[in-house]
């Protein structure tokens, strides 16, 4: 991408300020508070950051890190669809124009961190699928619920661009729970259940861990959403 963009700009220092919460300057500073501009989607900021750092003054490690968690996601479209039985050579087909869309493809070789909020997204909606073939991986429906739902609480954390894409989680997860319910014969309701639990539980759990850092400082993030 020839030239830096003002989103990437930004992105590295949310990952510096998250990282620096004492600084005394920012490219986002809050006048009224006197407190630089953080999020609460972390994670993703942090990566870039630190891609950003090892190839400082360079913005190399920024872009290599996005085009790192573009194939990572495309990587999770392939085993997605293949784990819902898509024919190897058209699943392939797709992952690979997903990772050549106009849209999406802009958006990593430029370094934003969408691509790693995709990857965590597509790969919940993967572990959701596997679910349904326990014997083919790991013989384990349960951790598959369990981290799915992990997932899924940790993707906000990465960016907000996850939201896009959390109906298509949990049309998964409903694929996943009627696939229990037509699988058992007796105390569907039950099951049914239990594993909406386990997802609820891992997503839950995820999201708790997450916020620990956020509620460490926490007034400059209330402010920074307002």
């Amino acid at each position: 991408w020839p030239r830096i963009t003002q989103d990437v700009a930004q992105i590295i220092e949310l990952g510096r300020v998250f990282l620096n919460p004492d600084t005394k300057w920012s490219a986002g500073w809050l006048v009224h508070e006197s407190l630089p501009k953080t999020t609460t989607s972390y994670i993703g900021v942090v990566i870039q950051e630190w891609a950003f750092n090892l190839f400082s003054p360079s913005n190399f490690g920024s872009r290599l890190s996005a085009l790192v968690g573009a194939l990572v996601a495309a990587s999770a479209v392939f085993g997605w669809l293949w784990s819902r039985k898509t024919p190897e050579w058209l699943a392939l087909v797709l992952a690979l124009v997903f990772l050549l869309d106009p849209i999406f493809n802009e958006s990593y070789r430029q370094g934003r961190v969408d691509s790693w909020a995709f990857a965590v997204c597509i790969a919940a909606c993967w572990v959701l699928r596997a679910s349904l073939n326990p014997h083919e991986l790991q013989k384990s429906p349960g951790l598959h619920l369990v981290f799915a739902g992990a997932l899924s609480g940790v993707a906000y954390f990465v960016w907000p661009t996850t939201l896009a894409l959390m109906p298509l989680v949990l049309l998964e997860l409903h694929y996943v729970l009627v696939s229990v319910w037509r699988q058992h014969q007796e105390h569907k309701f039950v099951q049914v259940f239990k594993s909406l639990l386990l997802f609820s539980a891992g997503g839950v759990a995820a999201v708790i861990v997450c916020l620990i850092p956020v509620l460490a400082d926490w007034e400059s993030h209330i402010s920074s959403l307002a």
